[in-house]
């Protein structure tokens, strides 16, 4: 898997060292489903895509919405496994999931620019 660094545009906080890239129908099927642990500083990209669940998943996430413009739309921190209700925000283009405390930790704000490298 091709893994890129994540930080935050404004601060240099990094978000992950080691962000995965979901960007074949096989790897944004699998996603993060079965992690039993997603250590700081570990993430998941999805390109094109404004809804996330949480279905088969073991550990709560950051979900961090990404609109057209390349900025944060909309932040979910600590989402729980197996949500009923998957998130949908449809101003965004792109989703990254952290591990939970992420948004905390590099102080993500709405209208943030996150670089990948």
């Amino acid at each position: 898997m091709n893994l890129k660094t994540v930080k935050v545009l404004k601060n240099n906080l990094i978000c992950a060292e080691k962000c995965g890239i979901a960007d074949n129908p096989w790897s944004r099927l699998i996603g993060l489903w079965g992690r039993k642990e997603l250590p700081v500083g570990e993430g998941m990209y999805f390109p094109k895509c404004n809804s996330v669940h949480t279905w088969f998943m073991f550990i709560p996430i950051d979900v961090v919405f990404i609109n057209r413009e390349g900025r944060i739309s909309s932040l979910h921190p600590r989402v729980r496994p197996n949500k009923i209700i998957p998130l949908l925000d449809l101003k965004s283009d792109a989703v990254f999931e952290f591990g939970a405390g992420t948004i905390e930790r590099a102080r993500l704000e709405i209208g943030d620019e996150l670089c990948i490298s």
